[in-house]
């Protein structure tokens, strides 16, 4: 449908995008280019330009001329044209992301992570959608990307509202903290980039009693990593005792076979390779000893 600067509807959508603290001068935008807006279950959406290229392939028309026609011709020939388009849904959610080369196998098989699955599910629940589409970027260049389609799923949807219900209920309205239950390494950098950089200068935190009992355990703990530590260095002093002679023997070699045994033994070199003191010494970085290929 049309729409005009001093329509009715361009002004209810300036008061609804300022209500949601959206950018009002979409609405600008769209009246001096395309002046169109997508009427879907009685919410309007500016058909910005470039949009306006997937609607006209859609309805399967084209031609310079139809800028030229007024607004509601050309909203009505459009309308005409849809009626009989067939083919895929106009009005789907499109959600972006990006993400390290090397997680690359959360992606694999067709799967997606579960997190942004959960996103566009709450999407298409919000907005009564059918179909949510996620491209993911994992590399420099253009090709390198996953598209993973989404389809409504109104049993999973109903779990989910469930779950957004009581959290809502009982976290949001009661002002209660909801438990952290991610690994310990992102829970702490989630709370570090929520509080930001330490101060030293900072007044001293009156803890609550409440976390005694944590301490004490992080206290507990530290005691046993000492403990396993130390033991730890000392099983290592006594691996490097029992294959001194080994590395001895085998010098710059970093393989040899036991003599009338069915054992070959290799090392890894550690530092500069062509340091042949230390290929000989007891920096051999791995021995391990496995049955000789006949």
């Amino acid at each position: 449908m049309p729409i005009t600067d001093d329509s009715r509807v361009a002004e209810e959508l300036r008061e609804k995008y300022a209500e949601k603290g959206l950018d009002e001068g979409i609405i600008t935008d769209t009246i001096l280019n395309t002046g169109l807006l997508l009427k879907v279950r009685n919410q309007y959406y500016p058909v910005r330009c470039c949009a306006i290229k997937s609607i006209l392939d859609r309805a399967g028309i084209s031609g310079a001329g139809l800028r030229r026609v007024e607004k509601n011709v050309y909203a009505r020939i459009l309308n005409d044209c849809l009626k009989v388009a067939k083919g895929e849904a106009l009005l789907r959610i499109s959600e972006c992301k990006t993400t390290n080369y090397n997680c690359q196998n959360k992606w694999s098989n067709d799967s997606l992570p579960v997190n942004y699955e959960y996103q566009v599910r709450h999407y298409m629940a919000v907005l009564n959608l059918d179909r949510a589409m996620i491209a993911c970027l994992y590399g420099n260049n253009e090709t390198e990307f996953f598209i993973r389609c989404v389809e409504r799923d109104l049993d999973i949807e109903e779990d989910l509202i469930a779950e957004e219900e009581y959290f809502w209920k009982e976290n949001v309205e009661k002002a209660v903290e909801p438990p952290y239950t991610e690994k310990p390494d992102l829970v702490l950098e989630s709370i570090r980039r929520h509080c930001g950089p330490a101060e030293k200068d900072a007044d001293q935190v009156k803890l609550d009693r409440k976390h005694i009992l944590s301490l004490e355990r992080y206290l507990k703990l530290k005691e046993e990593k000492a403990q396993h530590e130390g033991e730890a260095k000392k099983l290592d002093g006594l691996m490097k005792e029992a294959c001194a002679g080994i590395v001895e023997e085998m010098g710059v070699s970093c393989s040899g076979v036991l003599k009338d045994g069915p054992v070959a033994v290799s090392g890894q070199p550690s530092g500069d390779p062509g340091d042949h003191a230390e290929k000989a010494g007891c920096h051999h970085g791995l021995l391990s000893g496995k049955p000789d290929s006949p």
